[in-house]
């Protein structure tokens, strides 16, 4: 009994903490959200399946990204593409300019590693996000202390 509820409650954390990690950002391209510059939407989480079990349609394994970025393309001068998303890793916010068929590309790129940070407003969070996140932290504990009680 007792190896059986510690598998459990092993299982539960695992499940529970899978995905709390990522960070939140705003993701959007121009090219298919004419408005992401501007008004970009609003953020979400940045955990993506990396591995599906087919048998049972579950994720087995999580990437949890740490990072927002922006992105901005440039050809002859001229802004061609404006991106929000997630990256695994930093950007150094500069810019590069390379010669592609005859014309001058320049990519922009900035990051950042809060909740929202590339967003037009300070942080892409609701305060609902806070209540929600407040409200399953409850319910692990919860949750937690009840599995102890049984076992």
């Amino acid at each position: 009994m007792e190896s059986s509820c510690s598998v459990l409650l092993q299982f539960t954390l695992a499940l529970l903490f899978s995905q709390g990690l990522a960070i939140f950002c705003s993701q959007c391209e121009s090219e298919n959200l004419p408005t992401c510059e501007p008004y970009p939407p609003s953020s979400t989480n940045c955990t993506h399946c990396q591995q599906m079990d087919d048998e049972t349609n579950r994720c087995l394994i999580f990437k949890e990204y740490k990072y927002c970025i922006t992105f901005t393309k440039f050809v002859n001068d001229s802004k061609t593409t404006f991106t929000r998303a997630c990256s695994l890793f930093p950007m150094t916010d500069n810019c590069n300019t390379v010669k592609e068929d005859g014309s001058s590309v320049k990519f922009c790129y900035t990051s950042c590693d809060t909740d929202g940070c590339n967003t037009a407003a300070p942080s892409g969070m609701t305060p609902c996000h806070g209540i929600t996140t407040s409200l399953l932290l409850v319910l692990l504990m919860v949750a937690v202390n009840n599995m102890l009680r049984v076992c």
